[in-house]
């Protein structure tokens, strides 16, 4: 499983969590944002991956990386879930 925390203001957050529904797949993206809740599923880590790049780099807009650089981690573990 991996999971950040995206600061939006001061005192609000959205996270994303992105976890292995079985070892080979799907892997689901879960966003929790004070709006709404997203939930993806995508039949590989890479396409996964992928949306979370898009999706952070949305979210965190107002509060840019500079590098542009994802936060989540190359081969980030995607262990399913107990």
């Amino acid at each position: 499983m991996t999971e950040i925390l995206i600061r939006l203001t001061p005192t609000t957050s959205a996270r994303m969590e992105l976890i292995a529904v079985e070892p080979a797949g799907p892997f689901r993206l879960t966003i929790d944002h004070p709006a709404r809740r997203l939930v993806e599923y995508f039949t590989s880590s890479s396409e996964a991956l992928g949306r979370w790049s898009e999706i952070e780099a949305v979210l965190s807009g107002s509060r840019s990386r500079g590098d542009n650089s994802p936060s989540h981690p190359q081969g980030a573990d995607l262990t399913p879930a107990a």
